[in-house]
């Protein structure tokens, strides 16, 4: 979810974005070390078709995975 997103970035670290809006409107909860972005992201792209775009070590963009995409991260 975008504010979930928005509540981690406020912590410093890499930026997640979100490079679909859709992307947004999924629902995620549960408990993240706000410290730990990659472990956020790790999990995120576990669960959802969300897949790592760009990692630049300043931002992670996040976007829609492609069929037949293997999901990883860093």
């Amino acid at each position: 979810s975008s504010r979930v997103m928005a509540d981690l970035n406020r912590y410093g670290g890499p930026q997640i974005v979100l490079a679909d809006p859709r992307l947004g409107d999924i629902r995620i909860s549960g408990v993240f070390h706000t410290g730990r972005p990659y472990d956020v992201v790790s999990e995120v792209i576990s669960a959802f078709p969300v897949a790592v775009i760009k990692d630049d070590g300043k931002q992670i963009v996040l976007g829609p995975a492609a069929k037949g995409v293997v999901k990883s991260s860093r």
